[in-house]
């Protein structure tokens, strides 16, 4: 999207903070609004973040008042974010990590969750893996 095309965030589902499938249970389900550039968690080495879950609806809004929403019969999740996948992969340091003039929306129909239950390294729990045919889903764009 254009950075004109998305001025604020409307979600139904967990917030208002960053959470993941084995990571959750302070963010509680509710309506939240945000701005798109304070979606993001800044962490020491850039990763993967800012990750909203389990998701009824996402109202994407733009500078004209013009809504985009996307819907799903499952729960989703989504993150926001103004670079691409590949900036962020390819970022050694935070400071590589640059605004690019765009939102990248990524919309998930499932994730592995991020484990850590342990510090020595343990998989993810069962539970939280995914398993062949858990990312199947479907969206409405209205």
């Amino acid at each position: 999207f254009r950075k004109s095309d998305v001025v604020r965030v409307d979600w139904y589902g967990r917030g208002p903070h960053e959470c993941v499938c084995d990571r959750k249970r302070s963010a509680l389900v509710g309506r939240y609004s945000a701005a798109p550039e304070t979606l993001a968690t800044v962490y020491t080495r850039p990763q993967e973040n800012g990750q909203r879950c389990d998701l009824r609806f996402l109202d994407l809004v733009a500078g004209d008042g013009t809504v985009t929403r996307i819907s799903s019969p499952r729960l989703f999740g989504f993150t926001l974010r103004s670079c691409s996948v590949e900036t962020l992969a390819a970022a050694r340091h935070i400071d590589d990590v640059r605004d690019e003039g765009f939102w990248e929306l990524i919309l998930d129909a499932a994730q592995r969750g991020v484990g850590g239950d342990d510090s020595w390294g343990a998989n993810v729990l069962p539970q939280y893996r995914l398993q062949p045919g858990s990312g199947t889903a479907t969206f409405s764009f209205q």
